[in-house]
C-alpha cells in the first residue's frame, strides 16, 4: 500500500508538469499575429535606439560641463578676490571722507583761534637728502646794468650790451 500511495503521488506530480507545460506551450502559441509581433519589436528597437541617442547627449554634455568647472572656479575666486579689493577701496574711502570731513569741521574753529588746522604726519625728504633742482626757465630778477642803474626783467646771469 505504500507503494501504491508513493507511486500515486509520483504521477501526481508528472500529471501536474504536464498540465503546466500544455498551458505554457498554449500561451506560446496564442502570441499573435506575425506582423504584430514585427511591429513590436520594430517599436521597442526604435525606442532602445532613442535611450541610447539620449544617453550619449548626456555624456557628452557632462563631460562639456566637467571640462568647465575648473574655469568657473578660478572665475569664482577671482570674484571673491575682486570683491574684497573692492571692500577694502571702499573702506579706504569711507576714511578719507570721514577725515577730510573732520578737517573741514576743524578749519572754521582753527581760523577763529588763528591757529593752523593740527597737522597730520606727511612724508617728507630728510633734509640731509639734497632736493632735486628744478629745469625750469630762467628766473628773471633786477640786474645792475654797465650804467649803475637797475633794469627789471632781465635773466640773471645775462649781460646787456651797449653799443
Amino acid at each position: 500500500m505504500k507503494r501504491l500511495d508513493a507511486t500515486a503521488k509520483q504521477h501526481k506530480a508528472a500529471a501536474d508538469r504536464a498540465n503546466q507545460l500544455r498551458a505554457q506551450l498554449a500561451s506560446l502559441a496564442d502570441v499573435g499575429e506575425r506582423n504584430a509581433l514585427e511591429a513590436a519589436d520594430d517599436d521597442a528597437a526604435t525606442a532602445a535606439q532613442r535611450s541610447a541617442n539620449r544617453e550619449h547627449d548626456l555624456d557628452t554634455s557632462y563631460r562639456a560641463l566637467a571640462e568647465q568647472i575648473p574655469v568657473l572656479r578660478g572665475a569664482a575666486e577671482q570674484a571673491a578676490e575682486s570683491s574684497l579689493l573692492r571692500a577694502d577701496a571702499h573702506e579706504r574711502q569711507t576714511r578719507a571722507k570721514h577725515q577730510a570731513a573732520t578737517y573741514a569741521s576743524s578749519w572754521p574753529r582753527a581760523a577763529a583761534t588763528d591757529t593752523p588746522p593740527p597737522r597730520t604726519p606727511s612724508f617728507r625728504l630728510s633734509s640731509t637728502a639734497p632736493r632735486p633742482r628744478s629745469v625750469a626757465a630762467p628766473r628773471y630778477t633786477r640786474t645792475p646794468t654797465p650804467c649803475g642803474c637797475s633794469k627789471a626783467g632781465s635773466p640773471r646771469n645775462s649781460r646787456s650790451s651797449t653799443s
